[in-house]
């Protein structure tokens, strides 16, 4: 569990800073998917936060991650994409690019051992849904609104 905190002033009148918060952040590739989730699976390098589990198909990846009360979630996405980016391209891959947008949607603690097991297990989801109908399914389940015009770069 990712619990930060600041510590309490000398005069015991202090703010605790306090934050539990796992995003499941799913994101696209725009251009040249590469052949497989292994190349997400294996090699953690290139990664700028301890992620808890990380998966995927050629086309997307899922990430599930602790949140430093000190970063947002969009700078930890811009720095996930930026450095991935990096790593796949160094590994040949040099045509790659995500695409712009995400999706992030917030898993609780009763559902995070679930999570992690739909995460690792995204080979066998996608033998019967594509990665768009995993998304809708998704953000509907989220309670999230959204225009496809906008989704799918």
């Amino acid at each position: 569990m990712y619990l930060q905190y600041a510590s309490i002033a000398r005069s015991r009148i202090g703010a605790h800073h306090l934050l539990d918060q796992e995003p499941n952040c799913i994101f696209a590739v725009e251009r040249a998917p590469i052949g497989g989730a292994r190349l997400f699976d294996r090699d953690f390098a290139w990664f700028v936060c301890e992620p808890l589990q990380v998966g995927g198909m050629a086309d997307h990846v899922h990430i599930l991650s602790g949140l430093s009360r000190t970063t947002s979630l969009a700078e930890l996405v811009k720095k996930i994409k930026t450095s991935s980016t990096t790593a796949i391209k160094a590994k040949g891959h040099t045509h790659f690019s995500w695409q712009s947008g995400y999706g992030a949607f917030s898993v609780s603690q009763s559902a995070r051992e679930s999570v992690i097991e739909y995460i690792a297990n995204q080979e066998i989801h996608h033998r019967k849904m594509t990665f768009q109908e995993e998304f809708r399914t998704i953000v509907k389940k989220h309670g999230v609104s959204f225009d496809e015009r906008y989704v799918w770069d």
